[in-house]
């Protein structure tokens, strides 16, 4: 577990510094680089992470990557600039203390939020054997992905100082409002999708957005 955790981090956490407008010159043969080390990352049995113990903070890191998207391939960013909250003791000094901080992450603040429940709740239905097949399988990868970032070397951080980040697409569906802060703000970091090169999601140094 610990070598295949400590590959993840090395391979994907490797990928350069790009600024906002450079993303889209990576290259095809590092994004393939970068799905093979998220595919490398296979779920495990619930026996090995109940043998790893996971602490309660690997808890609320988990937490807030599975609340935030379901794709894996996301949470390296993700993650990173979770500990760089941390790190930065911006709204929180520890992880629980930057999940629960209030509305920053809706699923665990808001109650009235759809996924409240069974986030946190997550981890106590994986223990008793009630999650379902699919989210077994994404909770075990999150604690595993959220314990290789909170323990990685800060060197490999490809997004360093960003402290908030924004999901794109539920905005531009309609879904709730473009975030004040983000208007007319050019992301120091994206994500991209594959099809169309499209921003997926966003990500702000605090010193950007004030």
């Amino acid at each position: 577990m610990k070598t295949v955790a400590t590959l993840f981090v090395l391979v994907v956490g490797s990928i350069p510094f790009l600024a906002a407008d450079e993303i889209r010159q990576v290259s095809q043969e590092r994004n393939e680089r970068y799905n093979a080390a998220i595919e490398r990352i296979e779920p495990r049995p619930a026996e090995v992470v109940r043998a790893l113990n996971p602490s309660k903070e690997e808890v609320c890191f988990a937490q807030i990557l599975f609340s935030e998207s379901k794709d894996r391939t996301h949470w390296v960013k993700l993650g990173w600039s979770v500990r760089n909250r941390v790190d930065m003791r911006f709204r929180g000094d520890d992880y629980c203390s930057v999940a629960h901080w209030r509305g920053q992450f809706s699923a665990i603040s808001y109650k009235s939020d759809p996924s409240h429940e069974l986030v946190m709740n997550i981890h106590k239905s994986y223990l008793d054997g009630s999650i379902s097949i699919l989210n077994k399988a994404v909770w075990e990868d999150a604690i595993k992905i959220g314990r290789s970032i909170m323990n990685a070397d800060p060197v490999l951080n490809p997004i360093p100082e960003a402290v908030y980040f924004f999901h794109v697409p539920t905005a531009v569906a309609g879904n709730i409002k473009w975030p004040n802060w983000a208007k007319g703000v050019p992301a120091d970091y994206v994500i991209r999708r594959e099809d169309s090169k499209e921003v997926k999601w966003a990500f702000y140094k605090k010193d950007t957005v004030g």
